[in-house]
Parts: structure tokens; sequence; C-alpha cells
């Protein structure tokens, strides 16, 4: 497992070539980052942890934008295996409990596996 933050899609086949597995944290919002480019380019070979924005949907959205985001990262990253459900990063002060628990709470709820 690798921690690299913010835009490192243009690293993630060295990191493959070096033996790392995992990549955390997964930042949506950063260049290159989308869920669907991860899964599409790398997700055969690379477990994907994180996903769920921090920059807005867990501090800043509604509870809708959350449950949406969740359902959807997941089945985008999910698909077939290699995915770790988790906030973007570690969560800082302006998150609110709630969201958080939102967040798994759907996560929870969703059927599985994901096809």
């Amino acid at each position: 497992m690798h921690h690299c933050c913010g835009s490192c899609h243009s690293l993630i086949a060295d990191y493959l070539d070096i033996g790392i597995e995992i990549l955390n944290p997964t930042q949506p919002e950063a260049d290159g980052m989308t869920p669907e480019y991860l899964k599409q380019t790398y997700g055969d070979r690379m477990t994907f942890h994180g996903g769920i924005g921090l920059q807005y949907v867990l501090n800043r959205g509604t509870p809708q934008e959350i449950i949406d985001t969740v359902k959807h990262t997941a089945s985008v990253l999910g698909k077939g295996g290699g995915y770790i459900l988790a906030a973007a990063h570690s969560l800082p002060e302006d998150v609110p409990a709630e969201n958080v628990i939102l967040m798994l709470e759907t996560a929870k709820n969703m059927t599985y596996p994901l096809s």
C-alpha cells in the first residue's frame, strides 16, 4: 500500500512495476483521478482506497449528494473488486460526523457483489 496525495495518475504504472498493490488515498477532485479513469486504466491491477471527496462532498454536500457519490464511486471502483471505500483522505474537522455515518450506512446498505 502506498500513500500519495493529489494527482498521481502518471505514477501509477511505476507503482505497479515496483509491486505496490493499493493506492491510498484516491482523491477524485484531483486531475486525472476520476473513478472511471482509474478503474478503466488500472482497475485490473491496482486496488484503490478512498474515493469519497473531502473538498466538497463529505464536508459540504447534501445528504443526497453523499448517497449518490458513494453509490457511484463504489459501483465504478468496486466493479469486479479492487476497492476499499473510504474518505479520500484523513477526515478534517469540517466534516460533520453525520456525513461520515451516512457514507458508511450507504455503503453498508448497497447490494454486493457489485457487477
